[in-house]
């Protein structure tokens, strides 16, 4: 396979043409936890790994680059994996805090630049970040110290440099934008003065690393965003960047605060194509004699090969499904696709580390930045485990536990494993999840999990088989509101709809606002019926980021689905739904079906059933509190590595 072949730039040798893309972790870069999450990703088979936005002050410090050599460089390089540093300078001169204090915020032009707010959120305490413009000598001194981290880094033991010039939240990409950059003077006005800035800084690194050292530059082809760069102007850029000394363009694409204007994300979703941002790398390689990175839900090792084969691209960038397994490589090229942790595409490891400002989490990959802790090691003393339920949590727990050679066996009532996921499986924009209960499903079969299905589990059954643990996973049920009318017949609850049992009318009445809630509209609306959503809470699907709520309003509005927020239900009547908004007033809601979708409690009544009669018991998933599947799936993880 094409994607397997080693490729060469400036005498480096990359053994093969995936890399795994820069991403910023949050794990401090000196120390075992980014020893170990490297580590298994070098052994997982990527040829070359770029760290994520590495501060280039960071570099004049000898203790950080002693410690980046000893666990990171020198990790991956007895893996026969290359290693270079994202070198990115943001809106703060110097770009470090000093001895704990912010510095001065800067930019191309005086303003507030959309990526600075964005580095104010999530890397400093919040500020307006209003930035003064740099003077030209500013701007050659910047430029100096860019090389000079370069040639620290280099001297380090990096294989490679990759200069941060796209997303928006560095001058890099600031001083290329016209929307940031309106500068009067040489480095601003036209194309040409735009470019001025990154060409320079290209010169000046090209001069100081040498003619045998590689450069990378990561840029964005467009921002997306009314205002930003465009993909004709960013091809012009790559080619002059060549001129200078550049070797290899990695397009990315995209503005971090894009979704101000429509939720473009920097990250594809489940339900958007695999590959679909290679078409703009596309655009380069037809333009340009150097190698070119392509990005985009490269989640297939059979959309890879597609892509460099035909020579689309040249090489590829993988992140989030590299989060999700790190040896998604080695089991796709040997054939173990039951094997392989499906990346969900929810995003939710740059959510925590962006709104959050904590170290990434992945969803379905609990051991992600605790690859040590979650190593499976035989338990010191085997146990026969009971596990009821075979949810997310369940079966996590189970796999895990079973993996540590106890004996489990694992009660389902239903007739498939998967609990509630199976409802998510309908739906047609979460097409992934599919993979994930044949994931699970799987793994607890491999593991030597006694699995049955069709049998409920009560107390009884539990103390006749004298287990010496048992796992509580019986997860959680709708919860339906009291109101009058609630049991008139074209009430249903949004679980019926969303496994198929029930239809809904042509216009349809969905009272809450919460995630099932949002399924069941978007499911809806795709059938072409008139959805109105009624929360009583001030915004949809609350309990997620700003920035996925605001995607998924966005999606809702525009398959036409109603939203009213600080609305509370009052009435089922034969015609509809009656609700009373924050001030007082009623409002009639046409409607042939209301669905309720008002939240959801725990199946915990086992639970007080087995208090003193099990030597273990533990409860995971939502029969503790109904949360989301991050809680399910970590916490089965923890209860089968404690037992």
């Amino acid at each position: 396979m094409k994607i397997f072949e080693p490729i060469t730039i400036r005498g480096m040798e990359i053994k093969n043409r995936i890399l795994m893309a820069p991403i910023a972790t949050n794990y401090p870069l000196r120390g075992n936890q980014s020893k170990q999450f490297y580590l298994e990703r070098a052994k997982g088979g990527i040829g070359a790994v770029t760290l994520g936005a590495t501060n280039m002050d960071a570099f004049f410090s000898n203790r950080f680059i002693d410690g980046v050599r000893e666990w990171v460089i020198d990790t991956v390089h007895e893996y026969g994996v290359k290693i270079g540093p994202e070198l990115w300078q943001g809106n703060l001169l110097p770009s470090l805090p000093m001895k704990g204090i912010m510095q001065e915020w800067v930019a191309p032009s005086a303003g507030i630049p959309l990526g600075g707010r964005s580095l104010s959120r999530v890397l400093h305490a919040p500020s307006n970040c209003y930035c003064r413009e740099l003077s030209v000598t500013e701007i050659k001194e910047i430029i100096a110290k860019f090389a000079r981290a370069a040639v620290k880094a280099k001297d380090a033991g990096f294989d490679y440099i990759t200069i941060h010039a796209g997303h928006g939240h560095n001058l890099a990409d600031q001083f290329f934008s016209p929307r940031d950059n309106r500068r009067t003077d040489e480095y601003g006005g036209d194309l040409k003065g735009r470019m001025r800035f990154g060409l320079e800084l290209a010169g000046a690194l090209r001069s100081a690393i040498g003619d045998t050292y590689p450069l990378f530059w990561r840029m964005s082809a467009e921002h997306l965003l009314p205002g930003g760069h465009t993909l004709e102007e960013s091809v012009v850029y790559a080619g002059e960047l060549v001129k200078a000394g550049v070797d290899v363009i990695d397009v990315s694409i995209g503005h971090e605060e894009a979704y101000i204007s429509r939720p473009t994300p920097l990250l594809l979703g489940a339900a958007q194509p695999m590959g679909g941002y290679i078409p703009y790398a596309e655009a380069f390689k037809r333009k340009l004699n150097v190698p070119i990175i392509g990005v985009g839900r490269i989640h297939s090792l059979e959309i890879a090969e597609e892509v460099v084969s035909q020579g689309k691209v040249d090489m590829v960038n993988v992140g989030r499904q590299l989060l999700a397994d790190p040896h998604w490589i080695d089991k796709t090229a040997s054939g173990r696709f039951d094997d392989i942790i499906p990346c969900q595409c929810c995003n939710t490891c740059i959510w925590t580390f962006r709104e959050e400002q904590a170290p990434i989490k992945c969803v379905v990959n609990p051991s992600l930045g605790r690859e040590a802790e979650y190593a499976v090691r035989p338990a010191e003393k085997r146990k026969k485990v009971l596990v009821v339920g075979g949810g997310p949590a369940g079966m996590e727990a189970a796999r895990v536990a079973a993996r540590r050679n106890h004996e489990v066996i694992l009660y389902e009532k239903g007739e498939r494993l998967g609990g509630l996921l199976l409802w998510q499986e309908r739906l047609p924009h979460k097409p992934t999840v599919s993979s994930l209960i044949h994931y699970f499903s799987k793994q607890v079969e491999k593991a030597g999990v006694q699995i049955r299905l069709g049998e409920a589990c009560s107390s009884a059954t539990i103390e006749s088989a004298d287990p010496d643990a048992v796992i509580i996973a019986t997860g959680s049920s709708p919860i339906t509101p009291e109101i009058p009318g609630i049991g008139m017949e074209h009430v249903v609850s949004a679980l019926d709809i969303l496994i198929g049992r029930k239809q809904a009318g042509e216009k349809v009445a969905i009272i809450g606002g919460g995630l099932v809630a949002c399924d069941t509209a978007e499911l809806l609306a795709e059938q072409g019926k008139k959805v109105t959503v009624v929360e009583v809470l001030a915004s949809i699907a609350s309990v997620l980021y700003p920035f996925q709520s605001h995607e998924i309003c966005f999606n809702l509005g525009a398959k036409g689905v109603i939203m009213m927020t600080n609305v509370k239900g009052e009435e089922v009547t034969e015609t509809g739904l009656v609700v009373t908004d924050a001030w007082g007033h009623k409002y009639n809601i046409e409607a042939d079906t209301v669905v309720v979708a008002a939240g959801a409690k725990p199946n915990d009544a086992i639970l007080g059933e087995l208090e003193g009669k099990a030597p273990e018991l533990y409860a995971v998933g939502d029969c503790v509190e109904p949360r989301r599947l991050i809680n399910a799936i970590h916490e089965g993880a923890q209860i089968g590595f404690q037992i």
